[in-house]
């Protein structure tokens, strides 16, 4: 993955049943929903920004910005 370059995309939240649960993010338990990418090197992390995609359908928009350049794991 490239450094300096902003990346999206989606998730959407589900029950036990696979069901999505219509919730908003201010509902959200906040280590439920976070999402970390860590370097090949361990040492580099980046943290993804969360907000409600409005659709009141659970889904999320997460979006990050990598400040170095290399394979990351989610």
């Amino acid at each position: 993955m490239e450094a300096g370059i902003p990346y999206t995309f989606q998730i959407q939240s589900r029950d036990f049943y696979s069901n999505n649960k219509k919730m908003t993010l201010a509902d959200a338990i906040e280590s439920d929903y976070q999402i970390t990418y860590t370097n090949e090197d361990g040492q580099t992390k980046v943290l993804a920004t969360l907000a409600d995609d409005l659709s009141g359908q659970g889904a999320f928009l997460a979006s990050f910005t990598l400040i170095k350049t290399g394979n990351y794991t989610l």
